[in-house]
């Protein structure tokens, strides 16, 4: 079905000079030249030569035939810019509710989001003024920890004096491998391993702490300076904390450390004041 065979006229639609099947409602005129078709629906509506009287008549026919070069754009408005339409009363009453519509829905649409984002805040506050709530521990899982001896990395007595019985030959202290181990041959000091560590230094490793030192003296007395041989020093574990500022001193640490957790205390001494599990060799900034 074609726009001009429409039967029925949209709701609301008072006027009755449009074509339906070919022909005018009104005068059956079916003279095509006489009409104008409306932008939304696509009717043609008759707009002269319709009524009894011209004056009666959508528009008189010199109105009509400018507005019909303006809409076809042809004689001098070829050039202009812009573009006439025709829209009849039902399609632009129509297109007025539409957008009054949208921009309720608009409005009702930015109404919930505001309502929405209002909740979301509260609830963010609500969670930031709630204290979190801590599981207490379980003090036997962590008794039994502090008992066992696999439990803390350096309670292996083993290790530790391994690595206490450890020499550093400095790369650079002019001592070559071969006169290294001529040096450890003539003294006769059982060494049990020798190999360079990840900065080309010889790392020598002695079977006590005492034949570690007797190795330093007598490589010292082949002219190579005391500062080129070293031992490793201890590493002990370290926990960052945000926020410090400044030294701690170590028994306030102690004493703030047991009064925001009192079961920890289990773990830092026992019965007899004696360090069981961890101690606090001191509490700076981190660099």
């Amino acid at each position: 079905m074609t726009s001009d065979q429409s039967s029925e006229p949209p709701v609301g639609d008072t006027a009755l000079n449009y074509f339906v099947d070919g022909k005018c409602k009104v005068c059956d005129s079916a003279n095509n030249q006489e009409t104008v078709s409306c932008l939304q629906c696509e009717r043609k509506f008759h707009m002269i030569n319709c009524a009894e009287n011209e004056s009666d008549d959508c528009l008189s026919t010199s109105a009509f035939n400018q507005i019909l070069k303006a809409i076809n754009k042809t004689g001098k408005y070829a050039t202009r810019p812009g573009n006439f339409r025709f829209i009849c009363d039902p399609c632009m009453t129509k297109v007025e509710c539409e957008k009054t519509c949208t921009t309720n829905d608009k409005v009702q649409l930015l109404d919930i989001k505001v309502s929405k984002l209002t909740q979301d805040i509260g609830d963010i506050k609500k969670l930031l003024m709630e204290k979190p709530t801590v599981p207490d521990p379980d003090m036997n899982q962590l008794a039994k920890f502090a008992a066992s001896s696999n439990g803390n990395v350096w309670s292996n007595e083993a290790k530790v004096n391994e690595m206490k019985s450890l020499l550093v030959v400095n790369k650079n202290a002019g001592i070559n491998c071969v006169d290294l181990e001529n040096q450890v041959s003539v003294t006769g000091i059982q060494v049990l391993d020798k190999y360079p560590d990840k900065s080309g230094n010889t790392v020598i490793l002695c079977n006590s702490q005492k034949s570690r030192d007797e190795l330093k003296q007598k490589i010292m007395q082949s002219g190579v300076a005391e500062k080129e041989l070293s031992e490793p020093k201890p590493r002990y574990p370290t926990i960052s904390i945000v926020g410090i500022q400044s030294n701690i001193d170590k028994d306030k640490f102690y004493s703030d450390l047991r009064a925001q957790n009192s079961d920890l205390d289990s773990l830092i001494t026992n019965s007899d004041g004696v360090t069981t599990v961890f101690t606090v060799l001191t509490v700076k900034p981190l660099k």
